[in-house]
Order: C-alpha cells, then structure tokens, then sequence
C-alpha cells in the first residue's frame, strides 16, 4: 500500500501510467488532485474532471495546465468563484485571449487584475 506522499510523489512525474493517473484523479486529497491537474502527462478527459472540482485550487491547476485544450479555458472564465478567474488573470502564462476576456469580466478585481497582467507582458 501506498502512502500519501509517495502518491504525492509519483503524481508528478513524467512517466506515471495514466493508469495511475486516473486513480489519484479520484483522491479525496485536494492537494493530490492539483497535483495531478498539474502534470502535463494527464489525460485530456482526466483534467476536464479536475477542472469542475469542488476546490479552487485543483480548477485552477488544471486550466493552467499548458497542455489544456482551449475549450477548457472557457471553464474559468465562466467559474462562479471570482478568485478562480482572478488567479487566471494573475498568470502571465495564461493564453492572451484568456486575459483579453477577464479584463472585461463583470468583477472589477479580476478586470484590474488581468489589465495589469497584460501591461506588463506588453512592457
């Protein structure tokens, strides 16, 4: 048996089964879960579950996941919890439609805080 830092371990290594992959997906452990939302070996299907978890953490691990297909992107920017899409806009690894979208989203934070993000890729 397996033990949770070992799993956390192994979640993020290149050449972890998708097997495996699949089965940390379904911890209770949130930071397992992000973990695995962070590696970019997981599986397309894998990370569209991570990315409606119930923890904003593990939805935000998998969009920003750069091998995140485009139509998952859309999920933050519709994410009911604005410090999802708050986070997004923080990240200047974020795809430039994605933060052209949150600095015009309906919460003045996220705006603020993509427009920032997006002087200071343009500088």
């Amino acid at each position: 048996m397996m033990g949770k830092g070992e799993a956390y371990l192994l979640a993020g290594q290149a050449g972890i089964s998708e097997t495996a992959l699949r089965k940390f997906a379904h911890s209770r452990s949130p930071s397992l879960r992000m973990r695995i939302a962070e590696n970019t070996n997981t599986p397309i299907d894998v990370l569209c579950m991570l990315a409606n978890d119930d923890q904003t953490e593990v939805r935000l691990a998998a969009i920003c996941n750069e091998t995140a297909p485009d139509n998952l992107l859309n999920t933050v920017l519709n994410d009911a919890d604005p410090t999802a899409r708050y986070e997004l806009a923080a990240n200047a690894c974020a795809k430039l439609w994605v933060l052209l979208a949150l600095a015009e989203d309906e919460n003045p934070y996220v705006q603020w805080r993509a427009r920032k993000t997006l002087k200071r890729l343009m500088n």
